[in-house]
């Protein structure tokens, strides 16, 4: 019988830095099932349409909105934003705030400055998700984030 393949689940901001980035991690984990999201509660927009990038591409706009069940069927999630408290994190703030994440890991990176990945990290305190490292989102490190991906990736329930 074939092994099940792991759930991913990778939750942006609407930042098109956060978006390229989780379509890196997607393209890094083959192995897996990613689903992207985007940190705004289900049934809610962004501020303005982000379907597509500035140079025309699919944006952060094209991902569909988080709802709090998705966590749950996730066995790996990243967290990653340009900004700290951005606005459309306030759902995925409050809800880590109250669901047990016991035994699945967890990966955060920022496409902006360390203190980021301060309040990234601040998000899993109660929700007793496995934390992996953190990354900071540079250019020139693709090979980087792939290994760290894949390092979370595999970190044990």
């Amino acid at each position: 019988m074939a092994e099940r393949k792991k759930r991913v689940l990778v939750i942006i901001d609407d930042a098109d830095s956060s978006y390229d980035t989780a379509r890196r991690i997607s393209a890094a984990l083959k192995d897996c099932r990613v689903t992207m999201r985007r940190a705004v509660p289900a049934g809610k927009g962004g501020p303005e349409d982000r379907s597509r990038s500035a140079s025309g591409r699919p944006g952060p706009g094209s991902v569909a909105a988080f709802a709090g069940n998705d966590i749950l069927g996730a066995d790996v999630f990243f967290l990653g934003c340009e900004k700290p408290r951005s606005p459309s994190f306030a759902y995925v703030e409050r809800l880590l705030a109250h669901i047990n994440l016991a035994g699945r890991s967890c990966g955060f990176f920022s496409t902006g400055s360390l203190t980021v990945l301060k309040y990234l990290n601040g998000l899993l305190k109660s929700c007793e998700a496995i934390r992996g490292d953190s990354f900071q989102v540079t250019q020139g490190k693709a090979r980087a984030l792939k290994t760290w991906a894949r390092g979370v990736a595999a970190l044990k329930r």
